[in-house]
């Protein structure tokens, strides 16, 4: 029985019937099921990009409101003047950055109070236009009784934000923009503080 499996017997056909190696099918379904795994966590890392940049936006957002709110409480009879007042407008393609020149420059009490508030107006406009994508701002007092108010104001950062789905759409819903600029297409997004004196 030994010689047998040695000349081609028993042993011999157990060998043939051995699978020694994978086919082309099978290679080329694990190529494609590696594909789609590839895809999604290429997917995964777009997603992940956007989303830190628009964390960086939204931070960017609130210091640059905390910091107009500090320069407004420092100007109080600007604001209760109306000086500190912009009216709500947005232009998503909006990409030149306003500058500042020297001479424009104003610090109390070499200027009046409304030549400081339009400084600092100036000043906000180009940090918002050079920090965040066609940033704006406005400011609008809340009318009590017939009058605005000369202590509160709703102040309201505005940019446009680079969408990589049409489902980051919704996220728009969670932002509180300004009435004026609501129904307006894309529509920004938005940061909104109440400020008073």
């Amino acid at each position: 029985m030994l010689r047998a499996q040695r000349n081609g017997g028993y042993g011999a056909t157990s060998i043939g019937r051995m699978q020694t190696g994978s086919s082309l099918i099978e290679i080329l379904i694990t190529v494609v099921i590696l594909s789609f795994g590839m895809l999604s966590l290429a997917g995964m890392q777009a997603f992940s990009v956007a989303a830190n940049k628009n964390i960086n936006n939204r931070g960017l957002a609130i210091a640059l409101s905390a910091y107009y709110a500090d320069t407004i409480r420092a100007n109080p009879a600007a604001f209760a003047a109306g000086n500190y007042d912009k009216a709500a407008s947005f232009t998503a393609t909006d990409a030149s950055v306003p500058t500042v020149t020297a001479g424009s420059y104003c610090a109390f009490p070499n200027c009046t109070v409304a030549q400081v508030a339009a400084y600092e107006q100036a000043m906000m406009d180009s940090r918002l236009k050079a920090n965040l994508r066609a940033g704006t701002f406005a400011l609008v007092r809340p009318v009590e009784s017939g009058v605005a108010s000369t202590t509160k104001g709703d102040l309201w950062i505005m940019w446009h934000e680079q969408r990589g789905s049409a489902t980051e759409s919704s996220e728009n819903s969670f932002d509180n923009c300004p009435a004026a600029i609501a129904a307006q297409s894309p529509l920004p997004r938005c940061f909104y503080m109440r400020v008073s004196l």
